[in-house]
C-alpha cells in the first residue's frame, strides 16, 4: 500500500464536520473500521515484504557461495572473481536486488506506521467531538 494513497484518504477523512458534531461522532466507528482494515492489510504486506527480503538474502548468499546456471537465468551477474565467504556480507549490502527489496520493506513499514498514527487520531476524535460540544454548550450559557 502506497503512503501517498493513505495520505490522500486521510486528508479527505480527517476533517471533523463542526456544523454537525452528532454526525461526526457517529462516523468515528466507520473511520476506525476503515483504517483498521487498511492497517491489517499494511501489516500483512509488511510481514510479507520482510519474508521476501530474507528469502532473497538467503538465495543470494547461497548463489555467491556456489554460483549455478539457475541463478544466471534470473539475471544475476557474478563478479569476475571468486568471492570469499568473509566478503559476502559486503556484496549483499550493495546488491541492487536486495537494496530494492529493502526499499520495498521500508515503504510497507512507513504505510504501517502511518496507519497506526491515523488510528490514534481516530481514537482521540471522541474527545475532540465531546470538547467541541461542551464548548458550544458553554458559549450558549448552558
Amino acid at each position: 500500500m502506497q503512503t501517498e494513497i493513505i495520505v490522500n484518504q486521510w486528508i479527505h477523512d480527517a476533517p471533523v464536520n463542526s456544523l454537525n458534531l452528532g454526525k461526526a461522532a457517529g462516523e468515528i466507528h466507520e473511520l476506525h473500521a476503515k483504517y483498521l482494515k487498511l492497517w491489517g492489510l499494511a501489516k500483512h504486506d509488511m510481514i510479507k515484504a520482510k519474508i521476501e527480503l530474507k528469502k532473497l538474502r538467503a538465495q543470494k548468499y547461497e548463489w555467491m557461495m556456489n554460483p549455478t546456471v539457475e541463478h544466471f537465468d534470473k539475471g544475476w551477474i557474478y563478479p569476475d572473481r571468486k568471492i570469499l565467504k568473509s566478503d559476502i556480507a559486503s556484496y549483499l549490502q550493495g546488491d541492487s536486488d536486495i537494496i530494492e527489496a529493502e526499499l520495498n520493506v521500508g515503504e510497507h513499514e512507513a504505510a504501517f506506521e502511518m496507519l497506526q498514527e491515523i488510528l490514534k487520531q481516530i481514537g482521540n476524535r471522541n474527545w475532540i467531538v465531546k470538547s467541541a460540544i461542551d464548548d458550544r454548550a458553554f458559549l450558549a450559557g448552558e
